[in-house]
């Protein structure tokens, strides 16, 4: 797996489908990470009095985010030759 914690991600898919942040946690045993503010809930247990109900982060499949590259760097396709066998065909 590419995406290594502190990453900067983007969601490709599900209700936070184009979202980024930054990745807190990886699982690479079973391919899931935790993005930072993306697919939050409520956790189940039953809130008390010292403990409220409280947001929790879920996991993504590691295939439903994008890493994105600095800012200083740019994702520029670089020119390909054909090669001269292939231009004679």
């Amino acid at each position: 797996m590419k995406i290594k914690k502190g990453d900067l991600v983007r969601v490709l898919s599900g209700k936070d489908k184009g979202t980024e942040g930054h990745v807190m946690s990886v699982d690479a045993e079973n391919n899931r990470v935790t993005v930072e503010g993306v697919h939050t809930g409520r956790k189940h247990q039953p809130p008390t009095q010292s403990t409220p109900a409280t947001l929790d982060h879920t996991t993504t499949h590691h295939n439903n985010t994008r890493r994105r590259p600095p800012e200083d760097e740019t994702l520029q396709k670089t020119p390909t030759r054909a090669s001269p066998a292939a231009s004679r065909r």
